[in-house]
């Protein structure tokens, strides 16, 4: 996937010298007229002055997407992704700018948009398979494999206007993604419907990778992201601040939604509880500090500053018990992750978290040095050096596994108010300092006595189960 379109280069030319592009966009751009009073308008066309000022709600994006990739769009309401993905659509004509797109195009942008209130749902996938391209005969085709992944019953003869809404973005997700089209967009349509249907459409897109189907997904879900993304663009303000590499335009977007939750958020001051926070570090004992080979190569992460000059990692190390190297270890064994870092300003509350991430990015373990009471004090002192270990019982599927450690800026009161702050808005309180992705990696094996039939599943949870007869 590219995300650069050569502005020598016309799109036309792009796809005509590969065959794989389906998607290629070259200096996007779309401006509209704003006016202060309503009359300013009439005012413009009439006497042919100007009454009204530009305002860009995109401008010059570029990229190329192929067959079987999907690129990510990211960016807080407003950044212009939803004009983007009209102007790809064919909805609205750019002011600069062309885009090409090859195939067969789905779109979920606005579910059920084109659906006709007086048709049933069977008659109204007749209509939206027509539009698509497709002939009777290739929708009769598929019309079983809609008529399941909706899964809305005998309503699938009714007309649409008596559709509850969840009916209703069912059906029209299950006709964009069931007509095999060359290429997806989705704006936010993966989290339409219960859990279960959400597991269905999840599953829905890879087998469509899979099959080589281009997707162009804008979502606030960054996990999404991360899952089937091979390329992201972060918009803010209509332009383009990161195109490329995943976990890097995830942590640029992350850091503008904290950035915006903290101007919004009054941080109490001088309150009992920042006065009651920790002051120094815990006495208690601290494992046996592991050799050198213990560490992992820094230079080889994948590394995202956030403000820079507070705090600097200077190792990070994987052992076992005896503080030996390891990079295996059986299931249930227990893992000790080493971190040592230097504050290089004086700083409010010092947080740091491990993130374990399965071979298809899912995140199975993210926990945070406050979350589990690691008594960093809430205030540190530039020169002060620390170092962690972090204790992880290994109990998940078998398989590799890679690490990420990040460090942020907490205010002091956080660690006394962490009970009352939802997960939601924990992260967005924090500054991103440091993030390590992908700075070491290991593999969980089977254990040699005990266990002999694995788990299912990612995770190992702690389960009792009690059987009784009943006499009847």
């Amino acid at each position: 996937m590219s995300c650069d379109t050569p502005e020598s280069i016309s799109v036309d030319a792009l796809m005509r010298d590969d065959s794989d592009v389906v998607i290629a966009a070259a200096n996007l751009g779309k401006c509209y007229d704003v006016f202060a009073r309503p009359q300013d308008r009439f005012k413009q066309a009439l006497l042919r002055r100007q009454y009204s000022r530009k305002f860009w709600a995109l401008r010059d994006v570029s990229f190329t997407v192929r067959r079987g990739e999907a690129l990510g769009i990211v960016g807080h309401n407003g950044a212009g992704k939803s004009t983007l993905l009209q102007i790809l659509a064919g909805a609205l004509r750019p002011t600069v700018g062309e885009a090409r797109l090859r195939g067969r195009v789905a779109s979920l942008l606005e579910l059920g948009s084109g659906f006709l209130p007086e048709f049933t749902g069977c008659e109204n996938v007749f209509v939206n398979g027509t539009a698509l391209g497709l002939s009777s005969a290739e929708i009769a085709q598929r019309l079983e494999e809609i008529r399941e992944f909706a899964d809305i019953g005998d309503f699938f003869e009714q007309p649409v206007k008596t559709y509850s809404s969840g009916m209703f973005v069912r059906l029209a997700f299950a006709v964009q993604a069931c007509l095999d089209p060359d290429i997806l967009i989705v704006d936010e349509a993966l989290a339409v419907g219960d859990i279960f249907f959400q597991q269905k459409c999840h599953a829905h897109m890879a087998e469509l990778l899979r099959k080589g189907t281009a997707i162009l997904l804008v979502t606030h879900d960054v996990q999404a992201v991360r899952k089937y993304c091979s390329s992201v663009i972060v918009l803010e303000g209509g332009r383009v601040v990161h195109q490329g590499g995943v976990e890097e335009g995830v942590r640029r977007y992350l850091n503008r939604v904290a950035t915006v939750a903290r101007a919004g958020f009054e941080f109490p001051v001088n309150s009992a509880e920042a006065s009651a926070c920790v002051s120094d570090f815990s006495q208690d004992a601290f494992p046996t500090w592991p050799d050198s080979d213990a560490f992992f190569d820094l230079s080889r992460a994948v590394s995202t500053d956030g403000e820079g000059g507070v705090v600097r990692v200077d190792g990070f190390g994987l052992s076992c018990r005896h503080g030996l190297a390891r990079r295996d270890f059986e299931q249930g064994e227990s893992a000790y992750f080493y971190a040592e870092m230097a504050v290089l300003r004086d700083m409010q509350q010092l947080v740091a978290g491990i993130t374990l991430w399965t071979v298809d990015n899912v995140a199975v373990y993210c926990q945070s040095s406050l979350q589990v009471g690691a008594s960093i004090p809430c205030e540190l002192k530039k020169g002060t050096h620390i170092r962690m270990c972090w204790t992880v019982a290994l109990s998940i599927a078998r398989g590799p596994y890679t690490v990420t450690f990040n460090l942020a800026e907490y205010p002091r009161w956080i660690s006394e108010s962490i009970e009352t702050v939802t997960p939601e808005n924990f992260w967005s309180f924090g500054v991103p300092l440091v993030s390590l992705a992908q700075v070491g990696s290991f593999v969980v094996v089977a254990p040699h006595e005990g266990m002999r039939i694995p788990f299912m599943g990612l995770a190992d949870l702690a389960t009792t189960v009690k059987v009784r007869r009943v006499d009847r």
